[in-house]
């Protein structure tokens, strides 16, 4: 199991309900819960799992052409990116 790939997996099914067409039909309550309950799911297990290598080296380069679930994933980051556990 390569930790890198399934913590950026994780990081882009955080976005997998932005895909699902809201407009053009009105959303069941069943499947509008399933994909509330499916992104705090992910949103819950990434705050557990401390963030891979390939995760911290996107930070550290600075790259800017992250995609939305990067950019929201690195909103709850940065500020913990200075502790010492994680700029060793």
């Amino acid at each position: 199991l390569n930790y890198n790939k399934l913590y950026s997996s994780c990081i882009n099914l955080l976005m997998a309900g932005s895909q699902c067409d809201k407009t053009k039909e009105k959303l069941s309550l069943l499947d509008a819960s399933v994909m509330h309950y499916h992104f705090l799911l992910l949103w819950r297990l990434l705050s557990y799992l401390p963030p891979s290598v390939e995760y911290v080296q996107l930070l550290r380069d600075a790259d800017l052409n992250m995609g939305r679930a990067h950019v929201l994933h690195t909103l709850r980051w940065a500020p913990r990116i200075g502790h010492k556990s994680f700029s060793a």
